[in-house]
């Protein structure tokens, strides 16, 4: 059997209307708990982010904008939007001695590239309002490596399944 079908068959269409709105309260009790309005860290913007996009038919417009809103705001205080363009970060890393095949040069990337994904994904989901982007085009941009881990997310859907369904059953 698919996991397709086997999906159908597990979450029931009552289920499925259930899930989102227990992942989303859970998140946002999440970051109550973690004092996200005074305590800011990169993995409140994660949740954020992810809370924002997943949550738009759960949450209510009105909190879903606030969460957009505290997320760009925590963003600018971490100073995630400052990234500069690739040509200025990788000067600058070379000049302070940083291998870029090196562990530490390769956490630099994914954190560079960490910290332009969380921006964009904020950003672009404020449409109608205009944000400033410092840095020049290409480099506001995360690097194509999105679209490899995107597939291979994709890819591996039956997992994705599993751990949707054990969430499910476990509340």
């Amino acid at each position: 059997m698919s996991w397709e079908a086997e999906f159908d068959l597990v979450l029931h269409i009552d289920d499925r209307k259930r899930l989102p709105r227990l992942y989303f309260d859970a998140a946002i009790a999440a970051l109550h708990r973690a004092n996200f309005l005074s305590k800011h860290s990169i993995y409140t913007i994660q949740t954020i982010v992810i809370v924002v996009v997943t949550c738009q038919d759960v949450g209510g417009s009105d909190l879903i904008a606030t969460l957009l809103a505290c997320g760009i705001r925590i963003a600018q205080h971490l100073n995630i939007h400052r990234f500069g363009s690739d040509a200025e970060w990788e000067s600058r890393r070379r000049a302070n001695g940083v291998d870029p095949k090196s562990q530490e040069g390769i956490k630099g990337l994914i954190q560079r590239e960490l910290r332009k994904r969380l921006w964009y994904a904020l950003t672009i989901e404020v449409s109608p309002v205009q944000i400033e982007h410092p840095g020049e085009g290409a480099d506001l941009m995360p690097c194509s490596l999105c679209n490899r881990i995107g597939s291979v997310f994709l890819s591996d859907a039956p997992a994705v399944f599993r751990l949707l369904t054990s969430l499910l059953h476990s509340h």
